[in-house]
């Protein structure tokens, strides 16, 4: 049987190449943003990052809510290779078929409202295609092991980021930074199935295990988090939509300059919490006290980083701004600002959305996420016509702490995530080594 202690090797290790690569990303993708967005200047960068936006929200909805509920099923399967692999096998053929029909509905879409930049949205899209590979990434993220994983996301970064340098130095139209998207989609996918097919000996196109009774169960415990994903990408992406139709293509280049940085660092909670979801399910086995207590370690984390990121990015916004994007990002800084304190209430949701999962309560996800949206979309409406790029700023963040906060505290059922969430600010827990064995070792 396949042990998993958040301090063993295997997590640990899974957790530093993931924070590497994530990391080696940031850097990379920054400056890269940076040259982009100089090359293409407000009005085609807000074009670029107002496709990726809807792209975005396609590859959300065409997951079908299945991440979560795929780990959980991988983790609890450890024990059983055969089982695993089976479970794989479905998920992947579920989630291929539901992205080549979200990629032929959107080509009709995009054919009948962008018929002047068809080519450009069509070879954007055709990305949803490939994201189904991603399921190999799941499945390691299981067994604590993404080593390979996480070097081979960060190869397909590196030659994507080459060509679009390519690009910008031999001063290349908006259409060729489309299909440097669509590369990068296609190589990660290639080196997935590539390991995949070398680590089992076997293909993931193989009909071995699929199973259309094994389907119906993972839809209808995903369906509230094909919702509950679709609002959440919705009220962190709406903003860019809403300001594409409401100001234009420019006033989306500015404000994306901003949410790029802000959003950068996003990259340690996700890799954190996919390390250390096997190590909070594990906690329910030995008791509800120690899976809250792990709950709570793992939120405490997530907030220690984000208010740390939050005043950092306070402090250099300006300067931070004026190096990677230049002057005529200027109006970015203001929106950078306001923006990076979303991170605490982001962290909140990543972490408490993990808990929800392993409870088996993600209608309480979907519900808490459709909260946000409809407040995200009430203060857009007001606010971008009032103050333009920075009531977007604006309405995020509150709409993130209406969603990921005040709606446990609404709630009963969700109290007791509220009140961890109030403890997890409670920073000195670090420190405290026999607290810290107790959490680990479950007793």
């Amino acid at each position: 049987m396949i042990k998993i202690s958040f301090f063993n090797s295997k997590v640990i290790a899974s957790s530093f190449w993931m924070v590497i690569e994530k990391l080696s990303k940031l850097i990379v993708g920054v400056f890269v943003s940076g040259l982009i967005a100089r090359h293409l200047a407000p009005q085609g960068f807000g074009q670029l990052n107002y496709a990726l936006a809807l792209l975005s929200i396609a590859i959300t909805f065409s997951s079908l809510g299945l991440n979560r509920v795929a780990v959980r099923y991988f983790v609890e399967r450890l024990s059983f290779p055969e089982r695993r692999l089976a479970g794989l096998r479905t998920v992947f053929g579920m989630r291929l078929i539901a992205s080549v029909s979200s990629f032929i509905l959107i080509f009709f879409i995009v054919a009948f409202c962008f018929d002047d930049s068809v080519v450009f949205y069509t070879i954007i899209f055709f990305s949803l295609v490939f994201t189904p590979f991603d399921v190999v990434d799941l499945h390691q993220q299981a067994l604590s092991d993404l080593k390979y994983i996480s070097v081979l996301r960060f190869t397909a970064m590196l030659v994507s980021a080459a060509f679009k340098i390519f690009l910008v130095i031999s001063e290349q139209p908006l259409i060729y930074f489309s299909v440097a998207v669509l590369v990068e989609y296609i190589l990660v996918a290639l080196m997935l199935f590539s390991y995949f097919s070398l680590k089992h000996s076997s293909s993931m196109f193989k009909f071995e295990g699929l199973s259309l009774k094994r389907a119906k169960v993972f839809l209808l415990e995903s369906w509230p988090e094909i919702l509950a994903g679709l609002g959440a990408i919705l009220f962190m992406r709406l903003d860019q939509v809403m300001l594409k139709f409401m100001l234009g293509a420019e006033s989306v280049g500015v404000y994306s300059a901003a949410v790029r940085l802000s959003e950068a660092w996003y990259f340690l909670p996700t890799a954190f919490v996919a390390a250390s979801f096997p190590f909070i399910i594990k906690g329910k086995s030995f008791s509800r006290e120690c899976y809250l207590d792990r709950l709570r370690l793992l939120l405490t984390v997530l907030i220690f980083i984000s208010v740390l990121a939050a005043f950092v990015v306070s402090v250099l916004s300006d300067w931070v701004i004026h190096l990677i994007y230049g002057d005529q990002y200027y109006d970015s800084a203001v929106i950078l600002l306001i923006h990076c304190w979303s991170g605490l209430f982001v962290c909140m949701g990543i972490g408490s959305g993990s808990a929800l999962a392993a409870e088996k309560k993600l209608k309480w996800n979907l519900y808490r996420n459709l909260f946000g949206l409809l407040v995200n979309v009430a203060l857009n409406v007001v606010l971008i016509d009032k103050f333009g790029t920075v009531g977007a700023a604006v309405a995020t963040l509150i709409s993130l702490a209406c969603a990921f906060w005040l709606f446990d505290f609404l709630f009963s059922p969700l109290r007791y995530m509220f009140l961890l969430k109030l403890k997890a600010f409670n920073f000195f827990y670090f420190f405290n080594a026999h607290q810290l064995k107790r959490v680990v070792n479950g007793f």
